[in-house]
């Protein structure tokens, strides 16, 4: 399948300008022509505007509007120098919380933006901080003592929030997980947090190690990806800290909790991607030997470029993918018969959905019914008698109504049929 129909210009050459930015590496002329409108939308949308603009603003061989470029230097200058000063606070901030006997894990943030070839220029909309739940009033006095708002963790949450104008929102974990991505994406299995200290920006800061970070990038992830979708900065994220620390990643452990959470079909399609597309070395990616075909890759990235901001462009339509993947879930948890029983019931309801439609699919094929819902009864019987007829009657009505006759995929049935073909569902 031509990729080209697959994806966008402006998406394929935004992945071409991400990737060579957050390596350092020149800018490609692009072989298409581009809207250079849209590709800024997209890296908006992708979180990637500032590692793209640092690259654009260098780059003296793109055709890239010269206003463009402008707007991009002034948002570049701006954003990044604020950046690296909250960044520099934060630090600092962390430095005593760790005096005042709260012990902290620093999670993604400056951990792995420090891979990128201009840090500065990988945004953040807040940071990540792990503490042991021993500590989770004595936090929240400390926070609440440097100005934050503390808004304290629901029971069944994993994070506080603190928000402060100075230091921005920060995410107080007391775990990983909240209680339903434990449950059904992770199976309530746990992975392993310990720690280790690194300097980053003249600082010495707590992090993951890098096995324990590797394993937790790559489930956070998934999960984005399983909860309503990802992006291209989220996927270099765990791509690159996994490039770089790759001497130090315990292999056989990464594996052994990927085979364990059944995820290792779409952790190897988005290994493939950062292979392929960001030009990451695959030699220093986990080799999870699982076959990945070009249908599952190019609907995986037709799913990236669609869904927008973490899936915000299709949020309700993925919202009942999500659901749909919770109940399969809960379903494996239920007694063999009940799940017969159950399966029986659906089944009953989607053969009745494929004989009446909804008013919203048969108006794909009917456009004036949704003016005019009166008319749902006629189209309903004209589409059952004529169309589906018509193929009963030609011996084709096996072969796949869909093909020709049916209605076209909803932005729902398409996310369902990626998540069966990578079986995650």
């Amino acid at each position: 399948m031509d990729k080209a129909n697959i994806i966008s210009n402006e998406m394929e050459y935004l992945i071409k300008l991400f990737a060579c930015a957050a390596k350092g590496e020149p800018v490609p002329e692009p072989r298409q022509t581009v809207n250079w409108d849209k590709l800024i939308k997209l890296a908006r949308e992708q979180t990637v505007t500032l590692t793209v603009a640092a690259a654009l603003c260098k780059a003296q061989n793109t055709p890239c509007p010269a206003e463009i470029k402008a707007q991009l230097y002034s948002e570049l200058i701006g954003t990044a120098l604020k950046r690296k000063i909250q960044q520099d606070n934060i630090f600092s901030l962390l430095e005593r919380l760790q005096n005042a006997g709260i012990q902290y894990t620093l999670l993604k943030g400056a951990d792995v933006a420090r891979y990128y070839a201009v840090p500065e220029c990988r945004i953040s909309a807040d940071t990540d901080i792990l503490i042991s739940p021993d500590d989770e009033q004595k936090a929240y006095d400390f926070f609440k003592k440097e100005g934050f708002a503390v808004t304290p963790c629901e029971e069944e949450d994993n994070h506080a929030v603190c928000i402060s104008p100075k230091y921005g929102l920060i995410e107080l974990h007391l775990r990983l997980w909240s209680d339903e991505v434990e449950k059904y994406i992770f199976n309530g299995k746990g992975i392993k947090t310990e720690t280790c200290t690194t300097v980053i920006c003249d600082h010495t800061v707590n992090v993951l190690e890098p096995t324990c970070a590797a394993v937790y990038l790559t489930m956070h992830l998934v999960k984005h990806f399983i909860y309503s979708g990802i992006n291209l900065r989220i996927l270099m994220d765990t791509a690159l800290y996994i490039c770089n620390n790759s001497d130090n990643i315990d292999f056989s452990y990464y594996k052994k909790i990927a085979d364990e959470l059944k995820y290792t079909k779409i952790i190897a399609c988005l290994f493939t991607i950062a292979a392929e597309y960001f030009g990451i070395d695959e030699k220093s990616l986990p080799s999870l030997n699982v076959p990945v075909s070009r249908e599952q890759i190019d609907l995986i990235l037709q799913d990236t470029e669609q869904g927008g901001f973490m899936g915000a462009n299709e949020a309700e339509s993925r919202w009942y993918v999500y659901l749909n993947f919770l109940n399969a879930k809960s379903m494996q948890t239920k007694p063999k018969p009940l799940r017969i029983l159950m399966r029986a019931g659906a089944f009953c309801k989607r053969t009745f959905r494929a004989v009446f439609p909804t008013v919203e699919q048969l108006s794909a094929r009917y456009p004036d019914l949704e003016a005019h819902k009166w008319k749902y009864p006629f189209y309903a019987i004209h589409r059952l008698v004529f169309v589906m007829g018509k193929r009963l009657f030609t011996g084709k009505l096996g072969e796949s109504v869909n093909a020709q006759y049916a209605i076209p995929d909803t932005a729902e049935q398409k996310r369902l049929n990626l998540l069966k073909k990578i079986d995650i569902i």
